[in-house]
């Protein structure tokens, strides 16, 4: 568009309108084109002169100088189906494997099936809905580490083939439940008597077929033999003396016996078995019986000189059981004093009751008992023969375990 200066005008050329311009009707001047930002539609921007439409997936900003991408949210997330033996991890949205030992789970800490291995099928335990691994017992630092330095002693595997101090064994208690170091029988139901006390004098409710009773505070053993001088026993150069005499062990029946060992606790592992005794597969039997000297030295080691296992010579760096004679590297302990109302009457604290139930035959119990420098364990399950005592007599009582889980 071409315009002239003014209406008089005649000259032969014209001037050119500016951009966004047109002349007017008479050609004197130009006249905008733009026009207000009011005017743009609702899909339009405006460039400062014009309305212009936004392209497809685009929309104006708020002041309409420009097109935005419109956002378009990500689709719904679909929530995956877990199978057994997997979680859904909400954060993730995704499945996770249960931790190790779980079969089912809802979370990395909440497991609701352990694991079941062909031949162990404890091998995984529930605790707090959780499934810990079973472990063996393989040292001295582990029953210091499980329950509290000093309390339990370790013994170590011991079969016909030898001893071997670097494989599974058993944490024993080294004092009898009652005497100081030992499991506390305090305040826990059972029924506390003197050795001394009278037929008289014993209370109605030691007399009932499951009383839990224990002696405890005069002498348990013969007053005429037992050592009351533990020190004075022999010990290897390497051992430290013995420091638990052999008259007043405490005893318990045998319903306190399993009592007081079932309800030790766990100390930091999450499960341990306790049990009276260990039982049957009580390895101090073997290594007595085979391998550790007699004061001859007729077997494998030679008292005055070598570094025995568990027992005998050892003092208080070993088990300290007593010993129904003396002379035989233990503190000695003769049976001989009363422990009313038991049925035999007599309290045995050279004997220490095992693990499991009750047999039939005379209500009896298998026990381990320690005479002449070996111990006697013919008593089953099956027969009252050899060493079974009858449940409410008063024998010593060590717990012990030889697995745990955590």
């Amino acid at each position: 568009d071409t315009y002239q200066p003014n209406d008089n005008y005649s000259g032969t050329s014209c001037s050119n309108c500016g951009a966004n311009s047109v002349a007017n009707d008479n050609h004197t001047g130009c006249n905008s084109t733009c026009v207000d930002k009011s005017t743009c539609g609702s899909n339009q921007k405006y460039n400062g002169c014009k309305c212009e439409d936004c392209g497809s997936g685009t929309q104006p900003n708020a002041d309409k100088t420009r097109c935005d991408v419109i956002a378009v949210a990500p689709p719904e997330p679909t929530t995956p189906t877990c199978s057994k033996g997997s979680y859904l991890d909400t954060a993730q949205n995704k499945c996770v494997s249960c931790p190790e030992g779980c079969t089912a789970c809802t979370s990395a800490t909440y497991c609701t099936e352990c694991k079941k291995i062909q031949g162990w099928p404890d091998y995984y335990k529930m605790v707090d809905n959780f499934c810990y691994k079973y472990k063996n017992v393989t040292s001295q630092a582990d029953c210091d580490r499980l329950t509290s330095p000093g309390f339990t002693v370790f013994i170590p595997y011991a079969s016909s083939s030898g001893v071997d101090t670097n494989y599974i064994g058993d944490c024993v208690t080294a004092f009898n439940a009652g005497d100081a170091g030992g499991p506390s029988i305090d305040n826990m139901g059972i029924t506390i008597l003197s050795p001394s006390v009278t037929a008289a004098n014993v209370p109605q409710e030691a007399k009932a077929s499951d009383a839990k009773v224990c002696w405890r505070g005069a002498n348990t053993a013969k007053s005429d033999g037992c050592t009351t001088s533990p020190a004075g026993v022999s010990v290897v150069s390497s051992a430290i003396k013995f420091n638990y005499g052999g008259c007043k062990r405490t005893v318990c029946n045998h319903a306190a016996a399993q009592y007081i060992c079932n309800n030790l606790g766990n100390g930091p592992a999450k499960h341990i078995t306790w049990v009276a005794g260990i039982g049957p597969g009580w390895y101090l039997t073997d290594i007595i019986n085979t391998y550790e000297p007699t004061s001859s030295g007729t077997r494998k080691f030679v008292a005055s000189t070598s570094v025995t296992y568990s027992q005998k010579y050892k003092g208080a760096t070993g088990v300290q059981l007593c010993d129904q004679n003396s002379g035989q590297g233990s503190p000695a302990c003769p049976k001989g004093n009363k422990c009313r109302p038991s049925a035999d009457s007599v309290c045995e604290p050279n004997c220490i009751w095992s693990e499991g139930a009750t047999i039939a035959i005379g209500n009896k119990q298998k026990a381990y008992c320690l005479a002449n420098g070996h111990i006697s364990n013919t008593g089953h399950y099956t027969s009252p023969t050899g060493d079974s005592r009858d449940i409410t007599n008063g024998l010593s009582v060590r717990c012990g375990f030889h697995y745990y889980y955590e």
